[in-house]
């Protein structure tokens, strides 16, 4: 068949705007891994967006035929043999029968950790051994988090810095990693949120649990910017001050800004500050006693 032949079929127009829309979305993740990157040669990814959108418009463009041959033949728009219409409706049930299958692999490995984190030692051994998901690294991270709960030993690897945690996570070299990671590795599926160390959960990750709903409620690791002043800075200063700073944080440019380098924007005010640094400066105090880090 002519190329003119297949532009003037039916289904061609379902799998152009198919296709369109894929390679649309496609462009859209990858711009928006690019943007969220922290790396000073994140640009060039640019160069392969093109590629990535034609990826994109390939696979959803043929599943678009495909669901328009199914629809139109059951309308009597187009005629086809059986064993074409049967390989066309398969193709345009897979797309959506994977989609439903994630959602329900997720659900069942959501299960399986709030499972596991419910184990004592014995019970964790044998889902190690026995349990289906003992190669996931999210039902293996669930593990882990118990661990010192229950006198599990681990392998405590230092790093000085973030970014050699997460070049470690990507490699393979660590099974998992306390650390702030890229948005864009997130994005890509490189890297699996399993937990926030924080107080509640975040609007950039809604569907990320903190570590209190495990029951680890006085555990949480601050990473707070914040400004402040000399000892006798005078009250009235003070407050004209954080008054200024407070107006700041709920400027339109301020918060979209925060937003979209994935940092959460959460104002506290000189006592609430005060209080949460001293209160976080006394439960690391003693959490490095316990792990014999400080006298």
């Amino acid at each position: 068949m002519s190329s003119n032949g297949l532009r003037e079929r039916p289904e061609a127009r379902w799998a152009l705007w198919s296709g369109i829309a894929g390679a649309l979305a496609a462009t859209a993740l990858s711009v928006k891994g690019i943007f969220a990157s922290g790396s000073s040669t994140a640009a060039l990814g640019f160069i392969a967006v093109p590629l990535v959108a034609v990826l994109g418009a390939i696979p959803v463009g043929l599943w678009g035929a495909a669901l328009g041959h199914v629809v139109l033949r059951r309308r009597g728009v187009v005629q086809s043999g059986a064993t074409v219409f049967f390989a066309a409706l398969a193709i345009a049930a897979a797309l959506p029968a994977a989609v439903i299958y994630e959602i329900q692999h997720g659900l069942r490995l959501e299960a399986a950790v709030r499972e596991v984190l419910a184990m004592d030692v014995a019970e964790l051994d044998r889902a190690y051994r026995e349990s289906p998901w003992k190669r996931d690294r999210y039902f293996l991270a669930a593990m882990a988090q118990i661990a010192r709960r229950e006198n599990v030993q681990l392998t405590q690897i230092p790093y000085k810095g973030g970014s050699q945690v997460e070049i470690a996570l990507l490699g393979g070299h660590i099974d998992l990693g306390a650390s702030e990671f890229s948005a864009s590795q997130i994005d890509a599926g490189q890297i699996r949120l399993l937990l926030l160390f924080r107080e509640e959960r975040s609007s950039e990750y809604p569907q990320i649990p903190v570590l209190k709903e495990y029951g680890y409620g006085d555990i949480d690791a601050p990473m707070f910017m914040n400004v402040a002043g000399p000892a006798g800075l005078p009250p009235a200063i003070a407050r004209k001050l954080e008054d200024a700073f407070t107006n700041a944080t709920k400027e339109p440019a301020f918060v979209k800004g925060i937003k979209e380098i994935r940092w959460s924007n959460i104002h506290r005010n000189s006592k609430e500050l005060t209080e949460y640094i001293a209160r976080s400066y006394e439960n690391y105090g003693k959490l490095m006693k316990e792990l014999g880090l400080a006298k």
